[in-house]
Protein backbone atom coordinates (compact mmCIF):
# COMPACT_ATOMS: atom_id res chain seq x y z
CA UNK A 1 0.00 0.00 0.00
CA UNK A 2 1.22 3.46 -0.86
CA UNK A 3 1.07 6.60 1.24
CA UNK A 4 -0.99 9.40 -0.28
CA UNK A 5 -3.20 12.31 0.78
CA UNK A 6 -6.94 12.08 1.38
CA UNK A 7 -9.02 14.01 -1.12
CA UNK A 8 -11.40 15.76 1.29
CA UNK A 9 -10.93 16.98 4.86
CA UNK A 10 -13.17 18.51 7.51
CA UNK A 11 -12.48 20.55 10.64
CA UNK A 12 -12.46 18.21 13.65
CA UNK A 13 -13.33 20.91 16.25
CA UNK A 14 -10.47 19.46 18.30
CA UNK A 15 -7.55 21.88 18.40
CA UNK A 16 -4.73 19.32 18.40
CA UNK A 17 -6.30 17.35 15.52
CA UNK A 18 -7.04 20.19 13.11
CA UNK A 19 -8.39 18.78 9.85
CA UNK A 20 -9.29 15.09 9.50
CA UNK A 21 -10.53 12.97 6.56
CA UNK A 22 -14.14 13.88 5.75
CA UNK A 23 -15.54 10.38 6.31
CA UNK A 24 -13.78 9.76 9.63
CA UNK A 25 -15.73 10.03 12.88
CA UNK A 26 -14.33 11.87 15.93
CA UNK A 27 -15.45 10.25 19.18
CA UNK A 28 -14.50 9.96 22.80
CA UNK A 29 -13.42 6.48 23.83
CA UNK A 30 -16.47 5.99 26.06
CA UNK A 31 -18.81 6.53 23.10
CA UNK A 32 -17.26 3.83 20.91
CA UNK A 33 -19.42 0.72 20.63
CA UNK A 34 -18.16 -2.51 22.21
CA UNK A 35 -15.50 -0.76 24.29
CA UNK A 36 -15.54 -1.61 28.01
CA UNK A 37 -13.17 -1.41 30.95
CA UNK A 38 -11.66 -4.49 32.63
CA UNK A 39 -13.95 -6.81 34.60
CA UNK A 40 -13.77 -7.69 38.29
CA UNK A 41 -12.44 -11.16 39.23
CA UNK A 42 -14.92 -13.99 39.72
CA UNK A 43 -13.40 -15.02 43.04
CA UNK A 44 -11.38 -13.29 45.75
CA UNK A 45 -9.43 -16.51 46.27
CA UNK A 46 -8.20 -16.80 42.69
CA UNK A 47 -4.53 -15.97 42.11
CA UNK A 48 -3.71 -13.96 39.03
CA UNK A 49 -0.45 -12.66 37.65
CA UNK A 50 0.23 -8.92 37.66
CA UNK A 51 1.22 -7.70 34.24
CA UNK A 52 4.88 -7.97 33.39
CA UNK A 53 4.67 -6.86 29.76
CA UNK A 54 7.10 -4.33 28.32
CA UNK A 55 5.11 -1.12 27.98
CA UNK A 56 5.36 1.44 25.21
CA UNK A 57 5.19 5.19 25.53
CA UNK A 58 5.97 7.16 22.43
CA UNK A 59 7.57 3.92 21.19
CA UNK A 60 10.04 3.80 24.10
CA UNK A 61 10.02 0.60 26.10
CA UNK A 62 9.47 0.41 29.85
CA UNK A 63 10.74 -2.93 31.07
CA UNK A 64 10.71 -2.41 34.83
CA UNK A 65 7.25 -3.95 35.32
CA UNK A 66 8.30 -7.47 36.28
CA UNK A 67 5.75 -10.33 36.44
CA UNK A 68 4.91 -11.58 39.90
CA UNK A 69 2.07 -13.73 41.30
CA UNK A 70 -0.20 -11.88 43.74
CA UNK A 71 -3.32 -12.62 45.76
CA UNK A 72 -6.37 -10.75 44.49
CA UNK A 73 -7.36 -9.25 47.85
CA UNK A 74 -3.93 -7.62 48.20
CA UNK A 75 -3.23 -6.22 44.77
CA UNK A 76 -5.55 -7.20 41.95
CA UNK A 77 -8.56 -4.97 41.29
CA UNK A 78 -9.57 -6.02 37.78
CA UNK A 79 -8.98 -8.80 35.28
CA UNK A 80 -7.54 -8.23 31.83
CA UNK A 81 -7.94 -10.94 29.22
CA UNK A 82 -6.07 -11.64 25.99
CA UNK A 83 -6.18 -8.70 23.53
CA UNK A 84 -7.23 -6.18 26.18
CA UNK A 85 -5.34 -2.90 25.75
CA UNK A 86 -3.56 -1.94 28.97
CA UNK A 87 -2.81 1.69 29.75
CA UNK A 88 -0.80 2.86 32.75
CA UNK A 89 -2.71 5.52 34.73
CA UNK A 90 0.24 6.09 37.06
CA UNK A 91 3.84 6.84 36.20
CA UNK A 92 4.77 6.19 33.45
CA UNK A 93 1.35 7.62 32.50
CA UNK A 94 0.16 6.59 29.05
CA UNK A 95 2.46 3.56 28.79
CA UNK A 96 0.58 0.99 26.74
CA UNK A 97 0.57 -2.59 25.50
CA UNK A 98 -1.76 -5.47 24.59
CA UNK A 99 -2.35 -8.33 27.04
CA UNK A 100 -1.17 -11.65 25.61
CA UNK A 101 -3.09 -13.71 28.20
CA UNK A 102 -5.24 -13.25 31.33
CA UNK A 103 -3.75 -10.91 33.93
CA UNK A 104 -4.76 -9.46 37.25
CA UNK A 105 -4.25 -5.71 37.22
CA UNK A 106 -4.03 -3.21 40.06
CA UNK A 107 -5.00 0.43 40.36
CA UNK A 108 -2.06 1.52 38.25
CA UNK A 109 -3.44 0.01 35.04
CA UNK A 110 -6.61 0.45 33.04
CA UNK A 111 -7.83 -2.35 30.74
CA UNK A 112 -9.75 -1.47 27.57
CA UNK A 113 -11.67 -4.21 25.75
CA UNK A 114 -13.11 -3.93 22.27
CA UNK A 115 -14.14 -6.07 19.32
CA UNK A 116 -11.52 -8.53 18.14
CA UNK A 117 -11.46 -6.84 14.74
CA UNK A 118 -10.94 -3.43 16.35
CA UNK A 119 -8.33 -3.92 19.08
CA UNK A 120 -5.23 -3.54 16.86
CA UNK A 121 -6.56 -0.31 15.37
CA UNK A 122 -7.44 0.98 18.84
CA UNK A 123 -3.96 0.08 20.04
CA UNK A 124 -2.34 2.23 17.37
CA UNK A 125 -4.74 5.10 18.09
CA UNK A 126 -4.08 4.94 21.83
CA UNK A 127 -0.33 4.61 21.32
CA UNK A 128 -0.42 8.01 19.66
CA UNK A 129 -2.81 9.56 22.17
CA UNK A 130 -1.48 7.82 25.29
CA UNK A 131 1.63 9.95 25.51
CA UNK A 132 -0.57 13.07 25.75
CA UNK A 133 -2.17 11.71 28.92
CA UNK A 134 1.00 12.58 30.79
CA UNK A 135 0.14 16.28 30.57
CA UNK A 136 -3.04 15.83 32.63
CA UNK A 137 -1.47 13.73 35.40
CA UNK A 138 -2.21 15.08 38.88
CA UNK A 139 -0.69 14.54 42.30
CA UNK A 140 2.22 16.16 44.13
CA UNK A 141 4.09 12.92 44.86
CA UNK A 142 2.83 10.36 42.36
CA UNK A 143 1.24 11.71 39.17
CA UNK A 144 -1.89 9.84 38.15
CA UNK A 145 -4.93 10.04 35.90
CA UNK A 146 -8.42 8.66 36.40
CA UNK A 147 -10.51 6.17 34.42
CA UNK A 148 -12.61 9.16 33.32
CA UNK A 149 -9.49 10.72 31.78
CA UNK A 150 -8.97 7.55 29.74
CA UNK A 151 -12.67 7.39 28.80
CA UNK A 152 -12.51 10.95 27.50
CA UNK A 153 -9.59 10.35 25.12
CA UNK A 154 -10.62 11.59 21.68
CA UNK A 155 -10.05 9.09 18.87
CA UNK A 156 -10.61 8.94 15.14
CA UNK A 157 -12.67 6.19 13.52
CA UNK A 158 -12.55 5.54 9.79
CA UNK A 159 -14.78 2.90 8.19
CA UNK A 160 -14.08 -0.73 9.16
CA UNK A 161 -12.61 -1.56 5.76
CA UNK A 162 -10.12 1.27 6.12
CA UNK A 163 -9.35 0.27 9.72
CA UNK A 164 -8.40 -3.16 8.39
CA UNK A 165 -6.13 -1.60 5.76
CA UNK A 166 -4.48 0.63 8.35
CA UNK A 167 -3.89 -2.32 10.68
CA UNK A 168 -2.38 -4.38 7.85
CA UNK A 169 -0.14 -1.53 6.76
CA UNK A 170 1.13 -0.60 10.23
CA UNK A 171 1.53 -4.21 11.38
CA UNK A 172 3.70 -4.96 8.36
CA UNK A 173 5.72 -1.76 8.61
CA UNK A 174 6.36 -1.97 12.36
CA UNK A 175 7.18 -5.69 12.11
CA UNK A 176 9.78 -4.97 9.44
CA UNK A 177 11.30 -2.20 11.55
CA UNK A 178 11.33 -4.34 14.69
CA UNK A 179 12.99 -7.17 12.76
CA UNK A 180 15.68 -4.79 11.52
CA UNK A 181 16.40 -3.73 15.10
CA UNK A 182 16.39 -7.36 16.21
CA UNK A 183 18.96 -8.34 13.56
CA UNK A 184 21.33 -5.64 14.83
CA UNK A 185 20.81 -6.90 18.39
CA UNK A 186 21.58 -10.45 17.24
CA UNK A 187 24.83 -9.27 15.69
CA UNK A 188 25.74 -7.55 18.96
CA UNK A 189 25.04 -10.78 20.83
CA UNK A 190 27.24 -12.74 18.43
CA UNK A 191 30.15 -10.34 18.96
CA UNK A 192 29.69 -10.53 22.72
CA UNK A 193 29.65 -14.34 22.59
CA UNK A 194 32.83 -14.31 20.50
CA UNK A 195 34.55 -11.98 22.98
CA UNK A 196 33.51 -14.07 25.98
CA UNK A 197 34.58 -17.25 24.17
CA UNK A 198 38.10 -15.88 23.57
CA UNK A 199 38.36 -14.71 27.18
CA UNK A 200 37.06 -18.11 28.30
CA UNK A 201 39.80 -19.85 26.30
CA UNK A 202 42.42 -17.77 28.11
CA UNK A 203 40.86 -18.59 31.48
CA UNK A 204 40.86 -22.33 30.82
CA UNK A 205 44.30 -22.52 29.19
CA UNK A 206 46.75 -23.84 31.81
CA UNK A 207 49.63 -22.39 29.80
CA UNK A 208 48.32 -18.84 30.28
CA UNK A 209 49.97 -17.34 33.39
CA UNK A 210 47.75 -16.13 36.22
CA UNK A 211 49.15 -12.89 37.62
CA UNK A 212 48.03 -10.59 40.45
CA UNK A 213 46.43 -7.42 39.11
CA UNK A 214 48.79 -5.18 41.07
CA UNK A 215 51.70 -6.41 38.90
CA UNK A 216 50.05 -5.72 35.53
CA UNK A 217 48.03 -2.52 36.11
CA UNK A 218 48.68 1.00 37.35
CA UNK A 219 46.28 2.82 39.67
CA UNK A 220 45.79 6.26 38.14
CA UNK A 221 45.27 9.45 40.16
CA UNK A 222 45.20 12.85 38.46
CA UNK A 223 43.97 15.28 41.15
CA UNK A 224 42.11 18.31 39.84
CA UNK A 225 43.30 21.76 40.96
CA UNK A 226 39.78 22.58 42.07
CA UNK A 227 38.70 26.16 41.42
CA UNK A 228 35.40 27.42 42.79
CA UNK A 229 34.17 29.08 39.59
CA UNK A 230 35.56 26.55 37.13
CA UNK A 231 33.05 24.15 35.55
CA UNK A 232 33.68 20.41 35.79
CA UNK A 233 31.92 17.60 33.93
CA UNK A 234 31.40 14.69 36.31
CA UNK A 235 30.94 11.10 35.12
CA UNK A 236 28.88 8.17 36.35
CA UNK A 237 28.64 4.52 35.32
CA UNK A 238 25.72 2.33 34.32
CA UNK A 239 25.71 -1.18 35.75
CA UNK A 240 26.42 -4.37 33.79
CA UNK A 241 29.04 -2.70 31.57
CA UNK A 242 26.43 -0.52 29.84
CA UNK A 243 28.73 2.47 29.61
CA UNK A 244 29.29 5.96 30.97
CA UNK A 245 26.88 8.83 31.53
CA UNK A 246 27.68 12.51 31.95
CA UNK A 247 26.22 14.39 34.89
CA UNK A 248 25.20 18.03 34.78
CA UNK A 249 28.31 20.29 34.63
CA UNK A 250 29.08 21.66 38.10
CA UNK A 251 31.12 24.54 39.52
CA UNK A 252 34.09 23.49 41.62
CA UNK A 253 32.55 25.06 44.73
CA UNK A 254 29.50 22.78 44.37
CA UNK A 255 31.33 19.47 43.91
CA UNK A 256 31.19 18.64 47.62
CA UNK A 257 33.88 17.31 49.93
CA UNK A 258 35.02 14.38 47.78
CA UNK A 259 38.39 14.32 46.06
CA UNK A 260 38.14 14.43 42.26
CA UNK A 261 40.42 13.16 39.50
CA UNK A 262 40.74 13.84 35.79
CA UNK A 263 39.86 11.11 33.29
CA UNK A 264 41.67 10.45 30.02
CA UNK A 265 40.64 8.43 27.00
CA UNK A 266 41.53 4.77 27.47
CA UNK A 267 41.14 4.75 31.27
CA UNK A 268 39.25 1.86 32.83
CA UNK A 269 36.84 3.37 35.34
CA UNK A 270 35.37 1.17 38.07
CA UNK A 271 32.47 2.14 40.30
CA UNK A 272 33.54 1.87 43.93
CA UNK A 273 29.91 1.36 44.97
CA UNK A 274 28.55 -0.89 42.24
CA UNK A 275 31.51 -2.83 40.86
CA UNK A 276 29.68 -5.95 42.09
CA UNK A 277 26.94 -5.06 39.59
CA UNK A 278 29.43 -4.83 36.74
CA UNK A 279 29.65 -1.02 36.71
CA UNK A 280 32.89 -0.66 34.73
CA UNK A 281 33.69 1.19 31.49
CA UNK A 282 36.48 2.36 29.20
CA UNK A 283 36.66 6.15 28.79
CA UNK A 284 36.32 7.38 25.22
CA UNK A 285 37.19 10.70 23.54
CA UNK A 286 34.12 12.41 25.03
CA UNK A 287 35.36 11.61 28.53
CA UNK A 288 38.73 13.34 28.08
CA UNK A 289 39.07 16.04 30.73
CA UNK A 290 35.98 14.96 32.67
CA UNK A 291 36.23 14.09 36.36
CA UNK A 292 35.27 11.30 38.76
CA UNK A 293 35.24 11.26 42.54
CA UNK A 294 37.58 9.14 44.67
CA UNK A 295 34.77 6.55 44.72
CA UNK A 296 35.65 5.63 41.13
CA UNK A 297 39.06 3.92 40.93
CA UNK A 298 40.88 4.42 37.62
CA UNK A 299 43.32 1.79 36.30
CA UNK A 300 45.33 1.21 33.15
CA UNK A 301 47.23 -1.86 32.01
CA UNK A 302 51.02 -1.68 32.27
CA UNK A 303 52.61 -1.12 28.88
CA UNK A 304 53.92 -4.30 27.32
CA UNK A 305 52.09 -6.51 29.84
CA UNK A 306 48.35 -5.90 29.77
CA UNK A 307 46.05 -3.97 27.47
CA UNK A 308 43.39 -2.02 29.36
CA UNK A 309 40.68 -3.11 26.92
CA UNK A 310 41.59 -6.75 27.53
CA UNK A 311 41.18 -6.13 31.28
CA UNK A 312 37.69 -4.73 30.59
CA UNK A 313 36.87 -7.81 28.49
CA UNK A 314 38.04 -10.10 31.29
CA UNK A 315 36.13 -8.24 34.01
CA UNK A 316 32.91 -8.55 31.98
CA UNK A 317 33.27 -12.34 31.90
CA UNK A 318 31.71 -14.57 34.58
CA UNK A 319 35.03 -15.04 36.35
CA UNK A 320 35.73 -11.31 36.13
CA UNK A 321 32.35 -10.50 37.63
CA UNK A 322 32.96 -13.07 40.37
CA UNK A 323 36.25 -11.35 41.27
CA UNK A 324 34.58 -7.92 41.36
CA UNK A 325 31.80 -9.37 43.51
CA UNK A 326 34.24 -11.04 45.93
CA UNK A 327 36.20 -7.79 46.24
CA UNK A 328 33.06 -5.85 47.22
CA UNK A 329 32.20 -6.11 50.89
CA UNK A 330 29.18 -5.12 52.95
CA UNK A 331 25.76 -6.46 53.83
CA UNK A 332 23.50 -3.40 54.01
CA UNK A 333 21.31 -3.84 50.93
CA UNK A 334 23.09 -2.55 47.83
CA UNK A 335 25.83 -0.80 49.82
CA UNK A 336 28.80 -3.00 48.96
CA UNK A 337 31.84 -0.78 48.37
CA UNK A 338 34.76 -2.12 46.37
CA UNK A 339 37.96 -2.89 48.28
CA UNK A 340 40.45 -1.87 45.60
CA UNK A 341 43.41 -3.33 47.52
CA UNK A 342 41.68 -6.69 47.68
CA UNK A 343 40.93 -6.51 43.96
CA UNK A 344 44.57 -5.75 43.18
CA UNK A 345 45.61 -9.00 44.91
CA UNK A 346 43.35 -11.13 42.72
CA UNK A 347 45.00 -13.22 40.01
CA UNK A 348 43.78 -12.97 36.43
CA UNK A 349 44.79 -14.82 33.24
CA UNK A 350 47.25 -12.74 31.22
CA UNK A 351 47.61 -14.24 27.71
CA UNK A 352 50.15 -13.11 25.16
CA UNK A 353 49.77 -9.62 23.72
CA UNK A 354 48.83 -11.21 20.39
CA UNK A 355 45.84 -13.00 21.95
CA UNK A 356 44.91 -9.84 23.87
CA UNK A 357 44.94 -7.91 20.59
CA UNK A 358 42.60 -10.47 19.02
CA UNK A 359 40.15 -9.95 21.89
CA UNK A 360 40.53 -6.17 21.65
CA UNK A 361 39.52 -6.25 17.97
CA UNK A 362 36.20 -7.77 19.04
CA UNK A 363 35.82 -5.17 21.81
CA UNK A 364 36.34 -2.33 19.31
CA UNK A 365 33.86 -3.86 16.87
CA UNK A 366 31.32 -4.08 19.68
CA UNK A 367 31.86 -0.44 20.57
CA UNK A 368 31.40 0.73 16.97
CA UNK A 369 28.31 -1.42 16.52
CA UNK A 370 26.81 -0.15 19.79
CA UNK A 371 27.24 3.47 18.66
CA UNK A 372 25.79 2.76 15.22
CA UNK A 373 22.88 0.76 16.63
CA UNK A 374 21.93 3.59 19.00
CA UNK A 375 21.73 6.01 16.08
CA UNK A 376 19.96 3.46 13.88
CA UNK A 377 17.43 2.54 16.57
CA UNK A 378 16.73 6.19 17.38
CA UNK A 379 16.11 7.10 13.73
CA UNK A 380 13.97 4.02 13.16
CA UNK A 381 11.89 4.63 16.31
CA UNK A 382 11.38 8.27 15.33
CA UNK A 383 10.23 7.19 11.87
CA UNK A 384 7.94 4.55 13.36
CA UNK A 385 6.39 7.07 15.74
CA UNK A 386 5.87 9.59 12.94
CA UNK A 387 4.43 6.96 10.58
CA UNK A 388 1.91 5.64 13.11
CA UNK A 389 0.86 9.18 14.04
CA UNK A 390 0.36 10.29 10.43
CA UNK A 391 -1.60 7.17 9.45
CA UNK A 392 -3.99 6.97 12.43
CA UNK A 393 -4.72 10.70 12.44
CA UNK A 394 -5.55 10.76 8.73
CA UNK A 395 -2.56 12.81 7.62
CA UNK A 396 -1.77 10.18 5.00
CA UNK A 397 -3.89 7.56 3.25
CA UNK A 398 -2.87 3.90 2.91
CA UNK A 399 -5.91 2.70 0.96
CA UNK A 400 -5.36 0.70 -2.22
CA UNK A 401 -2.25 0.13 -4.29
CA UNK A 402 0.79 -2.01 -3.65
CA UNK A 403 3.43 -1.12 -1.14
Amino acid sequence: MKLKQYQKYKESNVEWLGKVPEEWEVRKLKFIDSVIMGQSPDSEDYNYECTGLPFLQGNAEFTDLNPKPVVWCEKVRKIAIENDILISVRAPIGAINIADRTYGIGRGLCAIRCKKSLYRFMFYQLLVRGQDLNSIGTGSTYAAISTDDVNNIILLLPKKTEQTQIISFLDKKTTNMNQAIEKVEQLKCLLKERRLSLVGNAILDNKVPKIRLQFVVDNITRPIPRKDKEVYSQLGLYNWARGIFHKQPTNGEDLGDSSFYFVEEGDLIISGQFAWEGAIAIAGPKENGCVVSHRFPIVRGKEGKLYTKYLWAFLTSKLGHFILNESSVGSAGRNRPLNINRLMKEKIPVPSLKIQEEIIKIVEKEKKLNLLSKKFNKLLEEYKKSLIHNVVTGKVNVQGGDE
